[in-house]
Parts: structure tokens; sequence; C-alpha cells
């Protein structure tokens, strides 16, 4: 006799991994499947600010390094520093959605979905279902993609494992990014808008120039990541979608774990109390909004503006931005110490979003 199972949930990354453990511990049944070889398998950064911990807790053994600090560098030079208050971890992505998925029946499998993201096939074991497969078939409304490749790399020299770094060239739309995940292991990877090939020779090049000594990397990987925008509708419809697929990704950052485990989050309680996830996820979809139309912004001016804006940007509202965790009060107060041109770009940004 075939298992019926109250929700089945497709994709195991950190959206529906955390909604199968939400749903779990309010007594659903619940099933997960995933095309990948194992949950976090998708190359990413493995960075999550400590605001993830306002709908989920890390647990101590998914967390590589505690994160103090961050340095910007623009063409090649020093534009930005700050050190001091935890802001955020790099975890183990893989151990942390295996904690996640504990006790949660999982399964490799390819579930076939139109354009609109439903099953071709019905599944005869879901009474429910929920959509969370990421930047593979994000939702037909909200494409808008990126791409992005990384390696991780030992190194000879020991790396503070407290700060992150963040190398921006002003002929790309996009970043490179240092990330420790120990003292002589970093992740490095380059991402924006651009040809994975590209990518990869820009990140074979960058680390040449960033590593002293000999080194020792796995080999490049890379993924594309949905950007297009938020679009919390898509939690209650008859199919829900959830994650990346929903566009829960914060544009300028690539950052997706936190948005993408905030929609799950959202999800649980629309289910178990009706509450609006629009409501819930206010202040996210806002600061996507926000970010978005910034990169628009960005994507059309020319590589001198991009510079100039990015040095002039005050260091302490670079992670407000970044990060979507401000009250719009503070963040106009902050870009008022801007040049007047670039302010009133910002400015107009936030209040029209």
């Amino acid at each position: 006799m075939t298992i019926r199972y109250d929700y089945v949930i497709i994709g195991a990354g950190p959206a529906g991994a955390a909604l199968a453990r939400f749903l779990t511990d309010k007594g659903f049944r619940v099933k997960v499947y995933d095309i990948a070889p194992y949950p976090g398998f998708k190359p990413c950064g493995w960075a999550v600010p400590l605001q993830v911990e306002d709908y989920i807790d890390i647990p101590v053994d998914a967390i590589l390094t505690e994160i103090r600090g961050f340095r910007v560098y623009v063409d090649g030079e020093l534009a930005h520093e700050k050190y001091g208050k935890l802001q955020g971890y790099i975890i183990d992505k893989p151990a942390f959605l295996k904690h996640l998925l504990e006790g949660i029946p999982f399964e490799r499998r390819i579930v076939e979905l139109t354009p609109e993201l439903r099953p071709v096939k019905q599944l005869e074991e879901a009474k429910e279902i929920v959509v969370a497969t990421g930047s593979v078939t994000p939702h037909r409304g909200i494409r808008d993609q990126i791409y992005a490749v990384q390696a991780i790399v030992r190194t000879s020299e020991p790396h503070d494992t407290t700060i992150m770094e963040l190398w921006f060239d002003s002929s790309l739309v996009g970043y490179y990014w240092v990330f420790p995940r120990s003292r002589y292991t970093v992740d490095i990877g380059v991402g924006g808008y651009g040809e994975p090939r590209e990518f990869r020779q820009k990140l074979i090049e960058f680390i040449r120039k960033r590593v002293k000594g000999p080194v020792e990397m796995t080999p490049i990987r890379g993924a594309a990541i949905n950007i297009g925008g938020a679009n919390p509708s898509l939690l209650i419809r008859d199919i829900p979608v959830i994650g990346e697929a929903a566009g829960f990704v914060y544009p300028l950052t690539g950052e997706g774990i936190r948005p993408s485990i905030a929609s799950a989050y959202a999800l649980t309680r629309y289910i178990a109390s009706g509450e609006d996830p629009g409501k819930t996820l206010s202040r996210i979809v806002h600061w996507i909004g926000v970010q978005r139309k910034l990169l628009e912004k960005i994507k059309t001016a020319r590589p001198e503006t991009r510079a100039k804006l990015l040095r002039s940007i005050p260091t302490d509202l670079l992670p407000l931005i970044g990060i979507g965790n401000v009250s719009t009060i503070k963040l106009l107060g902050l870009i008022a110490r801007m040049p007047s041109r670039l302010a009133e770009i910002l400015r107009t940004l936030v209040q029209k979003t």
C-alpha cells in the first residue's frame, strides 16, 4: 500500500529542507525529493548573516567560521574595511541541510515539472505538493539569472577566519569573493552577468593574483542564480513555490539561504494559522525589490560610475543594503552622506520600492 504524505516537497535546498523540518515539527507527515546527489550539492558561498536566526537555529557543528568583519576592494584597491561584533557565519551547508532533514523520508528522484511548476505526472503519494527547485526551474514569471563559479583553495599561508572579502571590478556587473572556511582553506569565487567560460578564466586569474605561494584547489564548479525578484503570491497558490524558485534571493549579493528559509517559515505560518505570507515576508520582499532596482541602475551605468558609487557608499551602509535590515529613515540618513547625485539615485530607489 502506498504511504500517503501530507506534503511532498520537491527540492532539498535551504527552502525545501527548512519547510520539511518546520512541517514535521508541527506533526505533518512529509517526504522530500531532490535531483542532486545529496542536499547542498549546488555550489554556494555558504555565508549567512546572523539574521537567519530570526527563522531557524544554526547548529554549532554546522558552523565553520564566525564572521566579524569585511574588506571591500574596488578595482584592486581597498575601499572599505570594518571589524567588530559577530555578523554571521560561514556554514557547512550540506551538514546544515542534513541536520534539517534528520528523520524525514528523503529520496533522490527526478520529478518533471511544467513551465508553471506543476508536476507533469500526479504524485499519488502526496496529499499536497510544494515546489522548492531553486535555480534549476525558477517560475517563468521571474526569470533573470546570473552565473557564479567557485573553487575551494587550500593555501600555504593562514587566513583570518573572521574576515570576508569582496572584490569589485568596475568592468564587471558582479564581484569576486573570498570566504574563509578554515585557517588554511578559502572559498574563492566570482559571479555576475556573463558567460560561464568567461568566469572560469576570470576566477583562475584572480586566484593567481590573490593567493600567495603554492595552492591546492578543487575543480571549478558553477551554478546559475535566480535574481528575478521575489513573488510571495506564489506561496499561496494551490501548489506553492518557495525559495529561489520563487525569487527569494537578494539580487545584488546573491544571498539565498536566509531568504529561502524565510519563505519556508512564511509558508509554514500560512499553513498553520492562515497568516499572509506577504505580511510575514514584507521586509525581505521590500529589500529584494530595492536591490533589484539598484542592480538595474548598475547594469546600465558606465564602469567609472560604478566604481565611484562603490567607493562613495558609507562603510556602515554597505552591510545594511546587503542584508536589508535597516529602517528607511536610518537608511536615508546614511545616504545623505554620499555625493549629491549618487545620493539622489539611491534615495529615489528606496522611496519608490
